[in-house]
């Protein structure tokens, strides 16, 4: 801890005699700062001002408190930063998938999967997913039961977290039928879209 030693150059003894002369001694005292370390308990509460803090503190020495949104430049915080993470599909980098029905697979990484179905018989399809290599949770499904037109379907995004199985499922193989109708869609594809990072 650094001290403070004040030397008087006049000190009064019994008996004597106060001068001017002698009062204005009294206000040529010395002070001399002994070399040390200057700890918290030396300094007044509230007695440090912005303008004392040097620029280029490191971040980490603030622990406690909050900062203000003033701190925060527009467009800093990425979506990685955020919980519940905010995912968006990466349009751009779209891929076309090869399709069998009930094959299985396994999401590499966050995205969305998207089929589109286009078929004039009696038909359905279905998109399961789940955490084992045997998913039986559906979370999509369209259909017919009769011999119309041609019809279109489409799944919109479905989001498929990495790790997470899925399989696309139709009700039957295209080519079976059952009582002369045939069964399945002219048309399945199947799209994956990364999100966006």
């Amino acid at each position: 801890m650094a001290t403070l030693t004040t030397t008087p150059i006049k000190v009064f003894v019994s008996g004597e005699t106060v001068t001017p002369t002698k009062l204005n001694e009294l206000s040529q005292s010395t002070v001399a700062l002994t070399a040390g370390t200057i700890v918290a308990a030396d300094i007044a509460s509230d007695a440090v001002t912005n303008v004392k803090i040097a620029s280029g503190v490191d971040a980490s020495k603030l622990t406690t408190g909050t900062l203000p949104i003033a701190r925060i430049a527009d467009a800093a915080v990425t979506a990685s930063k955020l919980a519940p993470k905010v995912t968006f599909p990466n349009y751009g980098a779209t891929s076309q998938l090869s399709y069998t029905s009930g094959s299985v697979s396994q999401a590499a990484t966050d995205g969305f999967l998207m089929v589109h179905v286009v078929g004039s018989f009696m038909n359905g399809i279905g998109v399961y997913v789940g955490t084992s290599s045997s998913p039986n949770t559906l979370v999509w499904k369209s259909g017919d039961d009769i011999n119309s037109n041609t019809k279109t379907a489409s799944s919109g995004l479905l989001p498929i977290p990495k790790d997470t199985y899925y399989k696309i499922q139709t009700d039957n193989v295209a080519g079976n039928s059952i009582g002369g109708v045939v069964y399945g869609f002219e048309t399945v594809e199947v799209y994956w879209i990364p999100v966006l990072t």
